[in-house]
């Protein structure tokens, strides 16, 4: 299913903050079985730390503080 233009833009951005804070792994886990209304209103505004952003060879990148490790979960043993 496919977003209409007027979603699409805030909810790229709302992906690429989660990703850029939480790693793709925690974004995946901060929008799975939640719908897009869900994740807008759950959305808190906080820009990651740029530490650089450019263009090389006419691609425009911006480079993020990595993200903080997910916590320790003594609850997940290797059997």
């Amino acid at each position: 299913m496919e977003l209409p233009p007027e979603m699409r833009k805030p909810f790229a951005k709302i992906f690429t903050n989660y990703i850029a804070r939480f790693g793709i792994e925690g974004a995946f886990e901060r929008m799975n079985h939640r719908t897009v209304a869900q994740i807008f209103a759950e959305f808190e505004p906080g820009e990651p730390k740029v530490v650089a952003s450019g263009e090389l060879d006419g691609l425009r990148y911006t480079l993020y503080e990595a993200p903080n490790p997910p916590p320790d979960d003594d609850s997940k043993s290797i059997e």
